[in-house]
């Protein structure tokens, strides 16, 4: 059970315990003092948690169908793949946060793994935990990494704009790795339950099938193109940005990351050509399409 289940398992029984204790007779004196007892143990168990120092990566897979026996056992092979598969994920999500080549080994793939310390029953599974040398404070970034691929997967089984919004920007590698995933699964007859500090996802056989196919659409890219129209402005909490083209169609996207959004305060409902990078995805026969602002300039320049 991980940390938030068990919180959310807690606090549960904790309005459970209020009700019963409010609901009680003034007569029922020791039926009292044992549900008070209990309510104070589940209070300071709720407290311990909430002021634990650190926040370090754990996760639970359980899976059902064709390699699972009940609760008796799972497929060895599939086992073998499914959690190299998930461990690959994590270890590409958390290199793609600095620097994550299209070739190459993983840089500083030690710093990715995650250690199954138990086994989930109730159909079969694993819980994987981030066994850290020392002691963290606030959440680390194995931590940050797992619940990024769990926002991942999680976005492959809703709908097509929830995961190309998840993947507008996401490095080739973890996108071909949550494919990698995804595929290990359905190829063996099994769905999967995943749930970690943040998210719990459940995917059932259909649910597991529109994953798939979203994840093995290939995108297209055109790194850097020049449209020229009116700029609309740019939210800078957000980085969001609207620009009107000449045909007035308004596109919306984000700014890069590496875009200075000062340099853009002067551009407000001003003629310009926007540069940017646009990806495209197309699914049942409707395309999705994500815009990154790469940055402004002047009609009358070239580059």
């Amino acid at each position: 059970m991980t940390q938030a289940t068990k919180r959310t398992y807690l606090l549960a029984e904790k309005a459970t315990l209020e009700n019963l204790v409010a609901t009680l007779h003034e007569d029922s004196v020791l039926e009292r003092m044992g549900l008070e007892d209990r309510l104070s143990d589940v209070t300071a168990e709720i407290a311990s948690l909430e002021a634990a120092p650190g926040r370090t990566a754990e996760s639970e897979l359980v899976f059902y169908g064709a390699p699972v026996r009940g609760s008796a056992g799972i497929d060895a092979r599939f086992t073998s793949a499914v959690i190299s598969a998930y461990q690959n994920l994590i270890a590409k999500t958390l290199a793609a946060k600095s620097e994550l080549h299209a070739m190459g080994p993983i840089p500083d793939d030690h710093l990715s793994r995650l250690h199954v310390t138990d086994v989930v029953h109730g159909s079969f599974g694993f819980r994987f935990q981030e066994l850290p040398e020392q002691e963290s404070l606030g959440e680390t970034p194995l931590f940050e990494a797992a619940e990024e691929a769990a926002h991942l997967i999680d976005a492959a089984g809703k709908d097509d704009e929830a995961f190309v919004d998840v993947v507008e920007s996401l490095n080739p590698r973890v996108h071909d790795a949550v494919r990698t995933f995804f595929t290990t699964i359905a190829d063996a007859g099994a769905t999967f339950r995943l749930s970690t500090a943040t998210t719990t996802s459940e995917f059932t056989p259909d649910r597991l099938r529109a994953a798939v196919d979203r994840v093995t659409i290939e995108s297209r890219e055109e790194a850097d193109q020049p449209l020229p129209g009116v700029f609309m402005g740019v939210l800078h909490a957000s980085r969001s940005f609207e620009h009107k083209l000449d045909s007035g169609e308004v596109i919306r996207g984000k700014a890069d990351p590496t875009l200075d959004l000062s340099t853009l305060v002067d551009w407000d409902l001003k003629p310009c050509i926007a540069h940017v990078r646009v990806v495209r995805w197309t699914r049942a026969g409707r395309e999705h399409k994500r815009f990154t602002l790469r940055r402004l300039e002047s009609p009358g320049r070239t580059s």
